[in-house]
């Protein structure tokens, strides 16, 4: 059996395919001769050592492998681990994000069986939802299957921890049950707290931020996400002309984040993107090295614009 990848931004179904995988080894060979290892605490001649082991109780190993990419030694040898893989050692490497760009990536996509999982689009992420709430015997429409992705963000992970949370209280799940159970993700606030900054809506700005703060959030974390939001901007903008799918797919985003940002970026130039995420990176500096008042400084970022 060829080893096998398993990538990309979708953990859940990344972790689906990799269950099934198990569950298809287990059947044939039993549980016994599975075994996971983290490169990135294991040095590469104890993977390599522990990946040629074999055992009296299993006629076949299974080995899942993740942290490749952070073990640099074990990444140059990949080749080596890849070759021991057959009918008595079946191999399967859990990388998530591996630049396109590296040695591995060529070599993984060039030797192995690479499976790539993207988030759903909008629309099929919502009709998964609505047909997984029926599945565990519950009613959710398309319509708040949608709110729910809206409040919850769109990592089918944390939908299905969602749903089961909901499925506890009601098995008629509705838009009053979302809203008394399910905290909005900071990060879909923080686009609503972006996009106000750009639109220049000062007092909506205030209020967003203020209301992230009372959630908890700390500046260091609304700092992370609006870096990542503005990287979000700046991306789609650098890649006009090409469809929405498109730049879904190269940058592992939902084609919905897509959609609002590319309407957002209509109305900036690339000179004051470079400009916000220069001032913002500056203030992250700041927080970090000198005795300031990170709500402040942040305040003076989002206010004036």
């Amino acid at each position: 059996m060829a080893a096998i990848t398993l990538s990309g931004s979708n953990s859940y179904l990344i972790n689906r395919e990799l269950n099934r995988l198990i569950e298809a080894f287990t059947e044939k060979y039993g549980a016994i001769g599975i075994e996971r290892l983290d490169a990135e605490e294991l040095d590469t001649e104890e993977v390599l050592a522990r990946s040629t082991s074999t055992s009296l109780f299993s006629l076949g190993k299974l080995i899942i492998l993740k942290g490749v990419v952070k073990n640099l030694k074990l990444s140059d040898r990949i080749e080596e681990l890849i070759h021991l893989s057959g009918d008595d050692l079946q191999l399967i490497i859990v990388e998530p994000k591996i630049d396109k760009r590296s040695k591995l990536y060529s070599r993984l996509k060039r030797q192995t069986v690479f499976k790539v999982f993207h988030e759903l689009p909008t629309d099929s992420l919502a009709n998964w939802l609505a047909a997984e709430a029926k599945l565990r015997g519950a009613r959710l429409s398309r319509a708040d299957a949608k709110y729910l992705i809206d409040q919850a963000g769109s990592n089918q992970q944390l939908l299905v921890n969602e749903l089961d949370k909901l499925l506890l209280y009601d098995t008629e799940i509705n838009k009053d049950i979302i809203d008394l159970l399910v905290e909005p993700s900071p990060q879909s606030d923080i686009f609503d707290l972006v996009e106000s900054v750009f639109e220049r809506h000062r007092l909506q700005t205030l209020m967003l931020y203020e209301e992230q703060r009372s959630l908890g959030v700390d500046t260091k974390q609304i700092i992370g996400l609006l870096a990542w939001q503005l990287h979000l901007l700046a991306a789609v903008k650098a890649a006009r002309g090409k469809s929405n799918d498109d730049i879904a797919r190269d940058l592992g985003s939902n084609p919905r984040n897509i959609i609002k940002a590319a309407r957002l970026t209509s109305g900036i130039s690339a000179s004051e993107l470079d400009e916000r995420v220069d001032k913002l990176l500056d203030i992250d500096l700041k927080i970090k090295t000198k005795p300031v008042d990170a709500d402040e400084a942040l305040l003076v970022w989002l206010l004036n614009y």
